[in-house]
């Protein structure tokens, strides 16, 4: 319904634009997780020597680049989306299973 809809584009949206890793606004669309899973798997898979690799941060007006140069920076920052992803997708649950739906079942009648 629309106000499960409403919740899960509040939930996609803050997944998308809401993270901040190091006072750097972090875009979490679905390529550049994709990127990001990559750059960190290949980064871990060779020990480091695909290493260092840039990503663009921050917005389209202040952008910020930053290089990954050590596997633990590179692991920081991946763990740290994922987490972030998973924090917000708990708290969307959280907050979907605590509607009330008979206040709109009341409405309704």
């Amino acid at each position: 319904g629309i106000i499960l809809d409403t919740l899960n584009k509040e939930i996609d949206q803050k997944i998308l634009s809401g993270m901040v890793w190091n006072g750097m606004e972090v875009w979490l669309s679905s390529e550049n997780q994709f990127n990001y899973k990559a750059a960190y798997d290949l980064a871990v898979m060779s020990q480091g020597k695909s290493l260092p690799v840039v990503f663009k941060f921050g917005t389209t007006e202040k952008p910020v680049y930053y290089s990954f140069n050590t596997l633990e920076d590179i692991s920081n920052f991946y763990l740290s989306a994922m987490a972030y992803i998973n924090k917000t997708l708990e708290d969307g649950w959280k907050k979907k299973d605590s509607i009330d739906w008979s206040v709109y079942e009341d409405a309704l009648k």
